[in-house]
């Protein structure tokens, strides 16, 4: 299975069979309900709100961000 990180850089990565790869972007949003935003070259967007929980723009949860 894969694994995803956040690198220092903000680089979202992914991680399979020993090989990274860079996926997406973690950027910040003036927002105080979603300060950050995952988003990639083809531009698709996913709200990242204060408690690391990933959302569509249509409120859907897709997943968490945590601190390993």
């Amino acid at each position: 299975t894969a694994s995803y990180y956040v690198t220092t850089r903000y680089n979202l990565v992914k991680v399979h069979n020993n090989r990274v790869a860079v996926i997406g972007k973690l950027s910040t949003l003036n927002s105080r309900r979603y300060p950050y935003i995952i988003h990639d070259s083809a531009n698709t967007q996913l709200l990242v709100d204060a408690y690391g929980n990933i959302v569509t723009k249509s409120g859907r949860k897709v997943g968490e961000l945590r601190k390993v």
